[in-house]
């Protein structure tokens, strides 16, 4: 399965209520956790990433736009992409 297969599959997940996005937001962290040894990832905004997991979680998955397939779904951004408040190279 392709990840954009993996994507509209969580969607559909988020949508139904069959998961959170608090859970989809944990379940990054540990995995991104796995790989610290390879230092690949410079920081990951945890408090961040939760407090909007939650938030989402909060307004329901019915508020959730049939289109807006990447609402809620962590992801990594190149540290040469400038961010507020995270440290970049």
């Amino acid at each position: 399965m392709g990840t954009k297969s993996k994507i509209l599959e969580l969607h559909a997940r988020l949508q139904a209520k069959e998961i959170s996005f608090q859970s989809v937001a944990e379940d990054f962290i540990a995995k991104a956790s796995q790989y610290e040894s390879l230092n690949a990832i410079i920081s990951i905004d945890k408090k961040g990433l939760m407090a909007q997991a939650k938030k989402l979680d909060d307004a329901g998955a019915n508020n959730l736009d049939a289109n807006a397939v990447l609402t809620g779904i962590p992801f990594i951004a190149k540290d040469n992409i400038n961010t507020n408040n995270l440290p970049t190279s």
